[in-house]
């Protein structure tokens, strides 16, 4: 087996391990993390010289606090060789911390996206659904709200095609607000069975 084909291999892998999600990508910076911490740790040793029993344990901790918090490099002492290893280790750290940083933003962003659309799945009981959306809901939804008078909370749910922030805004001007009854959109195609899991 060449080498292109082990890196297209690897490539492969990393780029199946990625598209699962945030919670994969941060999975895979904490492995690359600690290696980067093992690795300066062992670094550190061989540029010290210093084979003790106690010396890696302590090297790589000194590598893990120079890794996350680069304030530390300040503080680092030794040889020039020590110095230029807790340097790249700092370098190593603000990438990480970085690419953190940005993994994290990115699937808030997108979950933050998904509540805009309207995908989130809803969790409630005794409630009307509407599937469908045209201007016939807003009568539908008046209708409803005048049937659980008497109750003293119900809930009405819309799946339709259109943004959930559209059918809100629409609902709003032409359905008289009820205290006892919330409405709630979602997007989604009513021919679906997956989307009727409300």
């Amino acid at each position: 087996m060449n080498i292109k084909r082990i890196k297209d291999r690897i490539g492969y892998k990393i780029d199946l391990l990625m598209s699962k999600g945030t919670v994969s990508l941060i999975f895979l910076l904490s492995i690359i993390t600690l290696v980067l911490i093992v690795i300066a740790g062992i670094a550190v040793i061989v540029v010290e010289r210093a084979w003790a029993d106690d010396s890696l344990p302590f090297a790589v901790w000194k590598s893990f606090t120079l890794t996350l918090d680069p304030g530390n490099l300040a503080s680092v002492e030794g040889s020039v060789g020590l110095i230029v290893v807790a340097a790249l280790s700092t370098l190593g750290g603000i990438f990480i911390t970085s690419t953190l940083i940005s993994i994290l933003n990115t699937g808030l962003a997108n979950r933050l996206d998904d509540f805009q659309r309207g995908s989130a799945r809803i969790i409630e009981k005794n409630h009307s659904i509407i599937l469908g959306y045209s201007e016939s809901v807003f009568e539908i939804i008046g209708e409803l709200q005048i049937a659980n008078t008497n109750k003293k909370s119900c809930c009405i749910v819309v799946l339709g095609s259109e943004a959930k922030h559209v059918m809100e805004e629409q609902i709003l001007r032409h359905v008289p607000s009820s205290k006892s009854c919330r409405i709630i959109c979602r997007n989604g195609d009513t021919s679906t069975l997956e989307h009727f899991n409300l």
